[in-house]
């Protein structure tokens, strides 16, 4: 079996443990809610199991949760106010949300094999990564502009299938539906999306996702597995610093 069946069939199972691959730590230890996606080799991360994948090994709606700070905006809405169903909530999305999404959903990664060919493909690589990161700049202005501070909140954590923040002035109440943006600057995105608060614990607000598209919820897998794999290489570094 190879080291990323093993990881799979880890994840199906919520294992926390490590797995040794010839002596090599391969899936470091982390609780079940964040247990980590990306297999560790030799310093260098070598696999990430696709949004695909993940989205068949997780089930009952259950997804990872990472703790992370992003900009929210919350808009409680009305008594009277329902949450629209999935026609009119499409032809609402903003537009600087919908081309946000569809950018960041553009498989980057099939551009990889021009960096491998020759200098032309190399320099050609080079051009578009620089043309993307002005689009990418410009973009995360665009939708700086959407963060409206009257609703303006900070996550403490998130994940593909609900968000959470701290109470603050005016509090929550259980079963309020609530308009939501999720800023999401590490991918140039933002997500527009309807979420319920479905739980509150101590000054934890916990916003379940209640109408989303489907890519942003891929958008959402795709954040928390960067995210992650950013902090454990931290933790990493300061491992091999002690």
């Amino acid at each position: 079996m190879s080291t990323r069946d093993i990881a799979i069939a880890l994840l199906k199972k919520r294992v926390n443990c490590t797995l040794y691959v010839e002596g090599k730590v391969a899936f470091i230890p982390m609780s079940p809610q964040d247990a980590l996606l990306t297999l560790h080799f030799e310093a260098a991360w070598l696999y990430t199991i696709s949004s695909q994948e993940l989205g068949l090994i997780m089930s009952n709606n259950q997804y990872f949760i990472v703790e992370h700070q992003l900009s929210l905006n919350v808009e409680v809405l009305g008594s009277d106010q329902l949450i629209p169903d999935e026609a009119n909530f499409e032809s609402e999305i903003p537009a600087p949300f919908r081309m946000a999404s569809d950018l960041a959903n553009i498989d980057s990664h099939s551009l990889q094999p021009l960096k491998l060919n020759n200098e032309t493909t190399q320099a050609l690589w080079g051009y578009l990564q620089a043309q993307n990161l002005k689009i990418n700049t410009l973009l995360s202005y665009v939708l700086s502009q959407q963060d409206n501070k009257d609703f303006h909140f900070q996550s403490t954590s998130f994940s593909a299938g609900a968000c959470y923040l701290k109470q603050q002035a005016t509090p929550f109440s259980l079963d309020q539906n609530v308009r939501l943006k999720i800023f999401i600057p590490e991918e140039s995105a933002a997500i527009y999306c309807y979420a319920q608060v479905t739980a509150i614990n101590d000054d934890i607000v916990e916003l379940h996702y209640q109408q989303i598209r489907e890519e942003d919820r891929e958008l959402l897998i795709r954040a928390t597995l960067h995210v992650q794999s950013k902090q454990l290489k931290a933790r990493a570094q300061q491992r091999t610093s002690l």
